[in-house]
């Protein structure tokens, strides 16, 4: 096999790719959407010497609890349009925001949910705007019941690059110009 030759620096591109080593952290950074994720992600993260130009880590993020209707419903409505049917389970309970009705979900199908209304003795239920919230507030499960869906929300691969900073400076009397700071973030 005939041998290929490389001039100049080897860039991070231009190595085998099979060589570099992985470089993963330990830990699995959980990400809470709603508080502030860029300083939440940043302290946790710390601070390391890197052993690879690519730094990877995983997230998580809590299993989604808002959603809003996509269709506007009357008060005796025991469909509703959501935005993302997925979310929901059936024996989830959910207040209607707009309303401030608690219902508990009956089915869920590819684009709505079903829902009994007036659960608990509470109203039994008003018209709604195709804006209203959804917010799973619980789930309800009746002793010796079957195990409802398990739901989980799959880890994400994220992933920076490295940088090299090259600052000639002097230390006592002795210069370096070739002087590397590497910092991963």
């Amino acid at each position: 096999m005939p041998l290929t030759l490389v001039s100049g620096d080897l860039a991070t591109d231009i190595i085998n790719q099979s060589q570099r080593v992985i470089d993963m952290q330990d830990s699995i950074a959980e990400l809470e959407p709603n508080n502030a994720p860029f300083v939440t992600l940043l302290r946790r993260l710390g601070k390391y010497q890197a052993k690879s130009p690519k730094v990877e880590w995983l997230e998580d993020e809590s299993m989604p609890r808002f959603d809003t209707v996509s269709a506007t419903f009357t008060a005796t409505a025991t469909s509703l349009a959501a935005t993302n049917p997925s979310w929901f389970r059936v024996g989830d309970g959910v207040r209607i925001t707009e309303t401030n009705e608690f219902v508990e979900v009956t089915g869920v199908s590819a684009s709505a949910i079903g829902v009994a209304r007036g659960v608990g003795g509470l109203s039994s239920g008003a018209s709604g705007s195709s804006a209203a919230g959804l917010y799973i507030v619980n789930n309800a499960n009746a002793e010796g019941a079957s195990l409802r869906t398990i739901k989980t929300v799959r880890l994400v691969n994220q992933s920076n690059f490295a940088q090299i900073i090259r600052t000639p400076s002097t230390l006592g009397g002795f210069y370096c110009q070739d002087c590397e700071l590497v910092l991963a973030a």
